[in-house]
């Protein structure tokens, strides 16, 4: 899956991207780590003030013993957000070293959160979220595995999020500094413990197993930064002062329609992320959930209820939106159009469209028909596009639906769930749960299931516009439909013109009236040899 490495900042209420601390470690010290350009001024603790150095592009933290050590920051921050480079100078040998960010530091050095980066003797790298309370430390999630294989001195990012008090929210991600940014947290939580719900410093903790070996290897640190963060009053206003860099945090209920109103950049997008928050319209006749019309944004964490289209891009690019829940909306709920390219869309899910007009009522949109193109011989090719894991349920139109123009569009382990409300059978706008207008297309694991209105699952519908044939090139790989009844079938090609239409072996059909209708014709693909493109 395609995902873009995005460097983060956050934002005050002021909306100042700028970080509280950003250390890229350019000095040289001996015996500690100095201070920060911000005049920040490290303590450090455990083993010697010796193991502590910089030299110019980082820190580095030197195990001559197994024990612990921390280098931190006399911050004083309740919810923050923060990224750093590490690296360890030697594989070890035997059981494993580790270093990550450390959080909510008490006054007593002793106290905090700690995003723990464990590299493993056997080459494995895995992330966990730990407390250490009076310098005994106890994981608060499992070890999860971020990488394998990896070199001597060969860098690793983790990301980390501290929100809230009572519960506060954890979350940490780690990746190769070569690969891109993974679109969700992998490790996440809630921990109420006493004193760990207030303000605290932030710091870099490294240590290894009591049978470590080889002793003396360092760790390095480097691109350290921790963004301080407080929850927007208004979102919509919040989103309307936003430049690059803002990430805007958000809890409860914020009601009117939001819109985007600058750009981000690759390297600072601009970031809304809920912490059990809704955005909420007073009209499903009128306005939109959330309105994307500029390039680099990122959504994270929220539902969006009760809106004419919930979440709605127009020419923006390059963005990411995880774990959107969308409910109870008048028309479609995600809708990317007018060239918008270069999308993750991940975990998620559409409850309930077209509660004011039926015959708009997709989960999923990707383009637009001939007759909404900006001119007739111009096509919306919006495309580059990856739907995973992402769910629709009470659709009154197709649950997903690209259109011609649309392209390089990938739906891996989606879900189009017909148990409740389903469309009309033969309507004339859509009526299966994915209807598939673009080219180069795959859909990978999908489903959809309990389909009784006598259409079909997977309905491939080539259309001649301007001189161009559009949908071709599409492919299943482990696609499943179950209880396509009433005459339906798995697959629909409407077609004798679409091309390059390939149905891998591995499908499941079950309880499926027909497997295939239309004139169209597929190839049969041995699973062995699918490719999943790329972008």
């Amino acid at each position: 899956m395609k995902t873009f490495t995005f460097l983060l900042a956050l934002t005050a209420a002021s909306l100042s991207a700028a970080p509280t601390t950003n250390d890229l470690f350019s000095r040289t010290t001996s015996n500690g780590w100095g201070s920060t350009p911000q005049g920040q001024a490290y303590t450090v603790s455990g083993g010697t003030t010796s193991d502590f150095s910089t030299n110019g592009s980082r820190g580095q933290i030197k195990l001559s013993t197994y024990n612990n050590r921390l280098a931190r920051l006399p911050l004083s921050i309740t919810n923050y957000e923060g990224t750093v480079r590490l690296a360890v100078s030697t594989v070890p040998t035997a059981n494993y070293a580790y270093a990550g960010p450390a959080f909510r530091i008490q006054s007593s050095g002793s106290d905090y959160y700690h995003a723990r980066l464990r590299h493993n003797s056997d080459g494995t790298v895995t992330l966990t979220l730990q407390k250490i309370i009076a310098g005994s430390q106890t994981n608060l999630s499992s070890e999860v595995t971020v990488g394998s294989g990896y070199t001597a001195g060969a860098y690793y990012r983790v990301r980390f999020s501290v929100a809230g008090t009572n519960p506060t929210h954890l979350r940490a991600k780690a990746w190769k500094e070569a690969d891109p940014e993974p679109a969700l947290w992998q490790v996440e939580l809630t921990d109420s413990t006493a004193n760990l719900q207030t303000t605290g410093g932030a710091g870099i903790r490294a240590g290894g197993h009591s049978s470590f070996a080889p002793l003396n290897t360092s760790y390095y640190a480097d691109d350290f930064q921790i963004h301080n963060v407080a929850y927007v009053a208004s979102l919509k206003t919040a989103m309307q002062n936003a430049v690059a860099g803002d990430i805007l945090y958000f809890t409860g209920t914020h009601t009117g329609n939001t819109k985007t109103y600058a750009h981000g950049t690759a390297n600072a997008p601009i970031i809304v992320r809920g912490i059990n928050g809704t955005v909420q319209t007073t009209s499903q006749s009128t306005g939109y959930g959330v309105e994307v019309l500029h390039n680099y944004w990122r959504f994270d964490d929220f539902t969006i209820n009760y809106a004419k289209k919930g979440f709605y891009c127009l020419n923006a690019d390059y963005g990411v939106a995880t774990r959107i829940d969308i409910t109870n909306i008048g028309q479609e709920a995600f809708k990317f159009r007018r060239y918008s390219n270069f999308w993750d869309v991940v975990q998620c899910s559409v409850d309930g469209t077209g509660q004011t007009a039926a015959d708009y009522g997709e989960g999923f949109y990707v383009g637009d028909a001939q007759s909404n193109w900006e001119s007739s011989t111009t096509p919306d090719t919006s495309g580059n596009i990856t739907f995973r894991d992402c769910y629709t349920v009470n659709t009154t139109n197709d649950g997903y639906d690209l259109k011609e123009g649309a392209h390089h569009v990938k739906f891996i382990n989606c879900i189009a769930d017909f148990s409740g409300i389903e469309p009309v059978g033969g309507h004339a706008r859509g009526d299966s749960g994915f209807y598939l207008r673009g080219d180069n297309l795959q859909l990978i694991g999908c489903l959809v299931n309990d389909l009784g209105n006598g259409s079909s699952a997977y309905n491939i519908a080539n259309l001649a516009a301007n001189g161009t044939d559009y949908g071709n090139a599409i492919e299943f790989k482990a696609a499943t439909a179950q209880n396509i009844t009433n005459g339906g079938a798995m697959f629909e090609i409407q077609s004798t013109r679409s091309t390059g239409v390939v149905i891998y072996t591995d499908y499941t059909a079950t309880n499926v009236a027909n497997f295939k209708i239309g004139s169209g014709t597929y190839t049969s693909g041995n699973p062995a040899s699918f490719v999943e493109m790329t972008w």
